[in-house]
């Protein structure tokens, strides 16, 4: 907001009563009194008059009810001007017929609206899409819209004060309630299509639809909170997204697919609050529902989900057999997406099993899943997990590789709770690193996004984060490490991400531990020098192809490269040379 316009509140209070000062603990209040006038000068003007009979503070209190403080002002000025809504009636009373509809029904938006969201809501034979941008331009024209472009193109926004008053016309017109389901209806179609930037730029417009549809449209409600599941949970709206989740669930009884898909959703951000026992127990609820549906694609989800419940409430048997039956369904349905979930699930289990090669197993063949599938969100989940392998077997370059571009992943499609767990892991590294103040930042910094998302650290990896930070306070000492850490909660989003950024991208040396040991020897890529040890272990290539859940060409392709990098015509060469390298690096040979 201009500055201006506080310095305009000031000017016009001291001409209301000559011993006005604003003192510093009433500059914020003075600033929100502004904002919240849309910085509109009649208006302004009008809420600085009123300091000769209360405080900023009070002012700013009472502005609720804008248009019933609003009022006085210059016994000398045009009737017009002594109140705000005298001006707005000034300027509402001058519009022709199809202007002042229009506006009354642009008033049902929030935070703006586009072309084609206005096509969508406000338009009939009363207004055809056609006459739209001369409308607007009208309105505009005459200070009641404003056109402002965005990252997705041409908006319109109407102040929130004129916004107001506009609503109080559209209820006397009897057009509201047909009004208000229109533009919900609308946002819920657009929820079901649109991409993680349009949805975070229509926020306002999407609450408010669920708002309107909690008052009696609960199952279109649920629909609409559905739709979001996802964007809720990468962009880290997770308290709300529990919250509307379980409270439309406790209204709406009907067993369904919608129902199911709600329940999943709100077991997943019960599991992302660290509440194991809910998510278990809305987990398998939603299962329940699948299985007697028979959606199988679905239903490998649903037991991929409860089977990470499962593992992070200790109960590996069970996690186990849960997720063995979502990938027998998934592969039967051949359900992808869902199956890249249940691996990376046995990668998680593998992992706080101790069993390093396993993770790793699993998470590759995860990730070729996700690539496949399109699943970018879970590929960046991954990239951290692979990273975090390499971080426990020294390989710090490669770790920092994993993490570099998970980050870039994850700020490529807004996934905030992915960057959470990676300055987790970034924490890790610089510990290893003997980085002690920059794992405090990463630790402090994780710190506050999760509680700015309202998410927690998953249990057992949070537990080692913690060691990462008691080790890093040890070495600096409590005063300094204490300093080190606020500092790191201090950071805003941007902060956190530039820091990870750099730290990603420098050049470590000083564990030669590592040396030698992330690049796979002769130029092979890592999946190429996995296949060429199942290949010397005398795999076929559709054994191959089964194990690493690919399909046979893919893995026909990998071994031509193999051979045509290592200047090979057989396989027997390919099994010779394998045994030659695990030998010289005292790796025990395939067997």
């Amino acid at each position: 907001l201009p500055q201006e316009a506080v310095a305009l509140f000031v000017d016009r209070a001291r001409l209301a009563d000559p011993a006005f000062r604003l003192r510093p603990d009433d500059e914020g209040a003075a600033e929100l009194v502004c904002r919240r006038l849309d910085g509109i000068p009649l208006a302004i003007e009008l809420a600085a008059a009123h300091v000769r009979v209360m405080s900023v503070g009070q002012i700013l209190e009472r502005l609720e009810d804008r248009f019933r403080l609003l009022t006085g002002g210059s016994r000398t000025a045009l009737p017009r001007q002594q109140t705000l809504r005298a001006a707005i009636d000034w300027s509402y009373q001058h519009l022709d017929e199809v202007e002042a509809l229009l506006f009354r029904r642009l008033s049902v938006f929030a935070g703006g609206c586009t072309y084609d969201s206005v096509a969508e809501v406000c338009c009939d034979e009363r207004i055809p899409p056609a006459e739209v941008v001369d409308l607007v331009s009208r309105l505009a024209d005459k200070s009641l819209l404003t056109p402002e472009s965005s990252s997705t193109g041409y908006r319109y926004r109407i102040l929130e004060t004129l916004a107001d008053y506009g609503r109080e016309r559209l209820v006397e017109s009897g057009e509201a309630e047909i009004l208000w389901r229109r533009h919900s209806d609308h946002f819920i179609k657009f929820a079901e299509v649109s991409t993680r930037t349009q949805l975070a730029e229509e926020l306002p417009n999407l609450a408010r639809a669920l708002e309107f549809l909690r008052a009696g449209h609960e199952e279109a409600a649920l629909q609409l909170a559905v739709a979001l599941i996802e964007f809720w949970d990468s962009a880290g709206h997770v308290k709300e997204a529990r919250e509307r989740l379980e409270g439309l669930l406790a209204e709406i009884p009907a067993a369904n697919d919608l129902r199911a898909r709600a329940l999943d959703g709100a077991g997943w951000m019960a599991f992302r609050q660290g509440d194991m026992a809910r998510a278990r127990e809305l987990f398998d609820q939603s299962r329940a529902l699948l299985a007697e549906a028979g959606d199988s694609a679905e239903l490998t989800r649903a037991l991929s989900n409860l089977g990470l419940a499962s593992v992070f409430l200790g109960d590996f048997a069970l996690a186990r057999d849960q997720l063995e039956e979502s990938l027998r369904i998934g592969r039967g349905a051949g359900a992808t997406k869902a199956m890249a979930g249940s691996l990376m699930v046995l990668g998680v289990l593998a992992y706080f099993s101790g069993d390093l090669d396993e993770c790793e197993a699993r998470a590759n063949m995860s990730l070729e899943l996700a690539v496949q599938s399109g699943d970018p969100k879970l590929a960046g989940f991954l990239e951290v997990g692979l990273g975090v392998i390499a971080l426990e077997r020294g390989e710090y370059p490669t770790a920092r590789g994993r993490f570099r571009a998970s980050l870039a992943m994850s700020l490529d499609i807004g996934d905030r709770l992915n960057i959470a767990l990676l300055l987790e892991a970034l924490c890790r590294l610089a510990a290893a690193e003997a980085a002690w103040e920059d794992a405090l930042l990463f630790g402090g910094a994780s710190e506050a996004l999760r509680d700015a998302t309202g998410a927690r650290p998953i249990p057992l990896w949070g537990e080692r984060v913690e060691a990462a930070c008691s080790s890093a306070r040890e070495r600096l000492g409590t005063e300094a490490g204490s300093a080190a850490f606020a500092r790191g909660r201090s950071f805003d989003y941007e902060q956190a991400v530039a820091l990870a950024d750099r730290y990603c991208a420098a050049i470590q040396t000083a564990h030669p531990r590592a040396a030698g040991r992330d690049e796979p020897p002769a130029g092979l890529t890592k999946r190429e020098l996995e296949i060429a040890i199942l290949v010397a272990g005398g795999m076929t290539n559709r054994d191959v192809a089964e194990r690493l859940f690919l399909s046979q060409r893919t893995v026909e392709g990998h071994v031509e490269n193999i051979r045509s990098k290592l200047g090979f015509h057989s396989r027997t060469q390919i099994a010779t040379w394998v045994v030659e390298i695990r030998l010289a690096s005292g790796t025990p040979p395939v067997t």
